[in-house]
């Protein structure tokens, strides 16, 4: 199977935090705009996960299968655009050895909370926004909008985030109001509300305390459940176990200490909370499938950014300017206006 090609890769891209299971929670970590993260990258293979963020996925090239639990498998193309609801469980293959291209907007609903919460309580019937649910020109003018937002993303400006929010709200007033969509009980709303604070509690557990000695056992404790209750709660909501969660948490630190030359694996293994260094040889080998060290010499060499998983299904996500420079190449394909005089950022 052919490996894509790897673009030039800046400095500064955040780590995406996965773990390399059929199955995985993303956490998404806003570095440019609070809420609201863009990208632009190519798989082969992107294995089942879910994340709390909306997401909305524009497929540039290449042909594949999206994956969704209890549902028919989805046959993707280009120009295909994806609406995935919070917490939503998929996954995407590429059908041939070239690989899925595809512009990505994942964002927090707290990005509504001052004008519209209730959207928390919205679930989208749908996830492909079909031309025929929009009148006249509207489906041309939301993916001209969504191709304006992306750019101004990765632009350096003091009121691109007010355009990009903006943007975004005029998307999503047009999604409530013309696809398909149920809202959720009282009852649902309760459970969801109960479950999210306990999400919150568990996440800020586990983030004061990863690079120290924790178990379940310690974390049922502090929530007052049984480890069996537990246990099931955490793989329903995260799509993996408490120690895969914790695992991956270490593994992300770790990541970033790399980013220092200087600094000796052992130390980043102690301090990153993993017991010894054979653990932590273990786990990437098993999320990245390379050793500490290689992960190092390939970032530092080819500035490379991979996300945990088989190599030979690599996900990469470009650079700023491969882009900015491919946003302008399938405008064009696709008679989009893009906004120009934009001061580049070089550090989204």
């Amino acid at each position: 199977m052919s490996m894509p090609v790897i673009p030039e890769m800046n400095d500064g891209l955040p780590v995406r935090n996965f773990i390399g299971e059929k199955q995985a929670f993303e956490l998404i970590e806003y570095t440019s705009i609070n809420y609201i993260y863009v990208y632009m990258g190519s798989f082969l293979q992107h294995f089942m996960h879910s994340h709390r963020d909306i997401e909305l996925v524009y497929i540039t090239k290449g042909t594949g299968t999206l994956f969704l639990p209890a549902m028919q498998d989805i046959p993707i193309k280009p120009n295909d655009f994806l609406l995935f609801n919070s917490n939503l469980v998929h996954g995407f293959a590429a059908s041939t050895d070239e690989p899925l291209q595809f512009l990505v907007l994942q964002l927090n609903p707290n990005l509504f909370e001052s004008v519209f919460p209730q959207i928390r309580y919205i679930v989208f019937d749908t996830v492909l926004l079909s031309p025929s649910y929009f009148p006249g020109e509207l489906y041309a003018n939301i993916r001209n909008s969504f191709f304006n937002m992306a750019l101004h993303y990765y632009y350096s400006s003091q009121t691109n985030p007010l355009y990009c929010s903006g943007m975004i709200h005029c998307l999503f007033y047009e999604f409530i109001n013309h696809m398909p969509l149920h809202v959720l009980s009282e009852a649902e709303k309760q459970k969801q509300a109960t479950s999210s604070v306990r999400l919150s509690r568990i996440q800020d557990f586990i983030e004061k305390n990863y690079t120290s000695k924790i178990k379940l056992s310690d974390l049922a404790e502090q929530e007052g459940l049984s480890l069996s209750y537990l246990s099931r709660f955490f793989k329903t909501f995260f799509n993996m176990t408490f120690q895969e969660y914790v695992t991956n948490q270490r593994l992300k630190h770790a990541i970033k200490l790399l980013n220092d030359p200087n600094k000796k694996l052992i130390d980043i293994c102690m301090e990153s909370g993993f017991s010894d260094y054979k653990y932590m040889y273990q786990a990437f080998l098993k999320a990245f499938g390379c050793t500490p060290q290689k992960y190092q010499e390939t970032t530092h060499d080819s500035s490379l950014f991979l996300i945990p998983g088989d190599v030979a299904r690599a996900q990469i996500i470009f650079d700023s300017q491969t882009s900015v420079a491919l946003l302008h190449t399938y405008a064009k394909e696709l008679e989009i206006s893009l906004s120009t005089s934009l001061t580049f950022n070089t550090n989204p």
